[in-house]
């Protein structure tokens, strides 16, 4: 019978009640002619040499002798199909097929290669890098970024793309050009402020609108020498300028300020550190051969002089931080006319506080230092302090800041606001900050006046206070307890006024409510305190213990206004006695009328 390759070649010969050794010699039969089946099969795909006879021979012999051959020679042949065609689907379809396959490396190099050839945008580049990691056309394509990066930046008025390529390519040989742009961007909006300019200088150092900043800044820090005439100030441009050529004009302007203020105060140690000529000489001499005459005129200077407050910078930051609320009201009226930065600074302090009665006084003392200040000086304080570093945010410096915002742009700051309304929401600040709030919205737009919601926060916070203040006043006042009353009293009163603040820019049933109920209890205690107060006199002046109040004045707005009035309606008199005095009056009296902001009347004479 005729040779037969099919899988059931002498299958019906085969009996199955045959022996068992003829069963065995009849299978190692079949074995064999399989195998020389598969044999025949697998030449026929060799001779073929396609992938469709591969696929037929692996799909008859899965697991055959010649199975793995016929793989490899399979993936052989569809990896040179796609060298044949050089495209990336042709790679992509082997690798698919074969990710780990004999020739992945190679397609991965051949697909980056393409890929690389066709590169136009920095996108093409960054996708290589991303899929082609570690290969030689991801180095060639990160060499080549920078340079199609940096043409975009600069062909751009975007400063972010200037600044993301720094970010990335900070050390690239395009880097320089692309700092000159991102200066020359960010120098268009640049402001006449010191904290803005001294910054764009440290950050785009040795381009040239670096030296354009400089110089405005140089011009800035000299006006401002020229403006206060302060050894501050002069010192501070002399650490960023040393070799100005304004120099040496400015010190001189600063020590002929210093020789008028000391003349003009008749102040001998100050005079003691001047460079000496003939009129200090005469002066100092003539002060110690004649002292009462000197104290005299001395007095008479300070008087002709303007105002200044009795107390020390020291002591007023102490009596500003009173224990009695009035203490400290006082203290902040007098910082309000005292012409120093160091009185500002203090007040903006204060205007963190959680108390409203800190915050009421604090706050309108601030306004009328600001308002008292010249335009530039005035915005070059706010400025200062909006720059300065703070190590903790907290709800007193956010506060605090809001409101140095809202002062330097007159209530137009979104920020700022939303900062206090965050802080009015809740929590200690509540009240005050609710103020501060009611405060600047009655002050921004055309209507002027607080929003409903601030109104609702600040009534909810103003009832709970006084509904506090009800429960702290002592029920049975006597004299052990009057202290603890009269700092109700004082907490009562501000939180009043601050009702009729914010009453004035919007009025609400429930606030009006509210203050209508302060006003009548503040009635009530000041009775009851007038009478305990004259109880505590009587008893001070027998056996009553010695730390009772000695008498109640009760809370009021403070002013040093009349002082003022009647320190500058006298000035011209005072004048008219240092002249009075000789050679050396007249002295003093040339220092009054030079270096006073508002010269005293008789000046001109």
């Amino acid at each position: 019978m005729p040779h037969s390759c099919g899988p059931h070649a002498d299958s019906d010969r085969v009996g199955l009640n045959n022996s068992g050794p003829l069963l065995l010699l009849l299978l190692a039969l079949l074995l064999l002619l399989t195998a020389s089946c598969e044999s025949t099969h697998y030449g026929t795909a060799l001779r073929e040499d396609s992938a469709e006879a591969y696929l037929r021979f692996l799909a008859r012999y899965p697991e055959g002798e010649h199975s793995e051959e016929a793989r490899k020679r399979l993936e052989r042949l569809r990896y040179w199909e796609a060298r044949r065609a050089d495209r990336p689907l042709a790679y992509n379809q082997y690798l698919q097929r074969y990710p780990n396959g004999t020739f992945a490396e190679a397609c991965r190099k051949r697909l980056a290669g393409l890929a690389l050839g066709r590169a136009r945008t920095p996108a093409d580049l960054e996708l290589i890098l991303e899929r082609y990691p570690e290969t030689e056309q991801a180095r060639e394509a990160e060499r080549r970024l920078p340079r199609l990066l940096a043409r975009e930046a600069l062909a751009s008025n975007d400063p972010t793309r200037s600044q993301r390529f720094l970010a990335r390519f900070q050390a690239s040989p395009e880097a320089g050009a692309v700092r000159e742009h991102l200066a020359a961007l960010r120098y268009r909006g640049l402001p006449d402020r010191f904290v803005a300019l001294e910054a764009f200088v440290d950050e785009y150092p040795g381009t040239p609108q670096a030296r354009e900043a400089l110089s405005r800044l140089e011009r800035l820090l000299a006006d401002a020498v020229l403006e206060s005439r302060d050894p501050g100030e002069l010192e501070r441009f002399r650490a960023r300028f040393p070799k100005s050529a304004r120099l040496e004009e400015l010190a001189t302007l600063v020590r002929q300020e210093q020789r008028g203020r000391a003349i003009a105060r008749l102040d001998l140690e100050a005079l003691k550190g001047l460079p000496e000529d003939g009129d200090l000489l005469f002066l100092r001499r003539w002060c110690g051969a004649r002292p009462r005459p000197c104290a005299a005129l001395r007095a008479d200077a300070s008087r002709a002089a303007p105002w200044r407050p009795r107390q020390t910078p020291d002591e007023l930051r102490r009596q500003a931080y009173a224990a009695d609320p009035r203490q400290a009201w006082i203290a902040m009226d007098i910082l309000a006319w005292s012409r120093t930065e160091s009185a500002a600074d203090l007040l903006l302090e204060l205007v963190g506080s959680e108390r409203l009665s800190t915050v009421w006084s604090a706050e309108r003392a601030l306004g009328a230092w600001l308002d008292g200040e010249a335009v530039g000086p005035r915005r070059r304080w706010i400025f200062r302090r909006l720059a300065r570093a703070h190590r903790t945010a907290n709800p007193d410096e956010a506060q605090r800041r809001a409101h140095l915002i809202l002062s330097a742009r007159g209530g137009d700051g979104e920020a700022a606001l939303a900062t206090l309304r965050g802080l009015a929401a809740g929590g200690s600040h509540q009240l005050a900050a609710a103020y501060l709030l009611g405060l600047w919205e009655g002050r921004r737009g055309p209507r002027k006046s607080v929003g409903r919601s601030t109104l609702a926060r600040f009534t909810e916070a103003a009832r709970a206070r006084l509904k506090w203040l009800r429960e702290a006043f002592p029920a049975e006042l006597h004299v052990d307890s009057l202290f603890s009353a009269i700092l109700a009293e004082r907490e009562l009163f501000a939180l009043g006024e601050a009702m009729r603040v914010i009453r004035a820019r919007g009025s609400a049933a429930g606030l009006d409510d509210v203050a209508h109920e302060a006003d009548g209890l503040l009635v009530d205690w000041h009775r009851r305190l007038a009478g305990v107060s004259a109880a505590s006199r009587t008893a001070k002046a027998g056996a009553g213990p010695a730390s009772a109040p000695a008498t109640f004045v009760p809370a009021s707005v403070p002013s040093v206004r009349e002082e003022v009035t009647r320190h500058e309606q006298g000035r011209g008199a005072a004048l008219k006695r240092v002249r009075a005095v000789g050679r050396a009056g007249k002295l003093v009296a040339a220092a009054l009328c030079r270096r006073a902001a508002v010269a005293p009347p008789g000046c001109t004479q």
